[in-house]
């Protein structure tokens, strides 16, 4: 093809004819201009077809990791729901001067400050190697790109939980020696047998540190973020079921 045109063009000049050699030079051009449009053309539907393969590979990853995280997140959130009925239940409990000191004491519910952790491999990765340009759908990304916020902001309830767990409630009870059974879930105060006090005494200490305004402000506080994080644990798990309607959605668009 290329030694047909060097003759034509080599004939239209030693023939001298001029206009036909600038036509037929101008078609050259056009013809090479139309050659590499075409080769990019071709080049870019291949890369677009491996992109289309690659999204939908990126997809599968990113819901089989979100459906993992839902599961374990669910099963938390079941936990702490249980939990902070069995305080919803204590508190009265505690602040009734007349109800006997076992019922006050002996039914201390878990903190139920336990945290979700998460597996994020795949997210993180997506957000962070520039891949997330890669899915066409502009909601999902949207809604991918803006996930780890409400996430941290769960996280951020836990963490505040935890402090006040740490650094006060289970301080001041290991200061004044409230230990948890290892018979149930419940907590109970030192036995007088270790701490070499009668019994009169160690009721009448049970007594002081049940009624003391700091301890009931503690374990109200607990139950405060207790709930708390059961609302923030509701607006999450919406989310998860956003994430993942979607991504099956997409998926299902991608795979007909």
């Amino acid at each position: 093809m290329i030694t047909l045109l060097r003759k034509i063009r080599k004939k239209l000049i030693t023939e001298g004819r001029l206009s036909m050699y600038l036509i037929y030079a101008i078609g050259e051009i056009l013809l090479v201009v139309l050659g590499i449009l075409i080769a990019l053309a071709i080049n870019n539907w291949n890369e677009d077809r491996k992109d289309r393969a690659a999204e939908v590979v990126i997809l599968n990853n990113l819901l089989n990791e979100f459906e993992s995280n839902q599961d374990r997140f669910r099963a938390i959130y079941q936990y702490k729901k249980e939990i902070t009925e069995k305080w919803k239940n204590y508190l009265p409990l505690v602040s009734n001067p007349k109800g006997s000191i076992e019922n006050r004491s002996m039914n201390r519910p878990n903190n139920g400050s336990q945290e979700f952790t998460s597996s994020n491999s795949v997210l993180n990765s997506i957000l962070t190697s520039g891949t997330l340009d890669i899915i066409t759908n502009d909601s999902l990304k949207h809604l991918i790109s803006g996930w780890n916020e409400h996430l941290n902001a769960y996280k951020e309830i836990e963490r505040r939980h935890v402090n006040l767990v740490e650094n006060s409630l289970r301080q001041y009870e290991t200061k004044h020696r409230i230990i948890k059974t290892y018979s149930g879930p419940d907590f109970s105060f030192d036995n007088p047998f270790y701490n070499n006090t009668t019994e009169t005494e160690n009721l009448q200490r049970m007594i002081r540190i049940i009624e003391d305004p700091e301890y009931q402000n503690l374990l109200l506080l607990n139950y405060m973020w207790m709930e708390l994080t059961d609302q923030r644990s509701e607006v999450l798990d919406q989310r998860f079921e956003e994430m993942i309607t979607a991504l099956k959605n997409e998926l299902k668009s991608k795979t007909k």
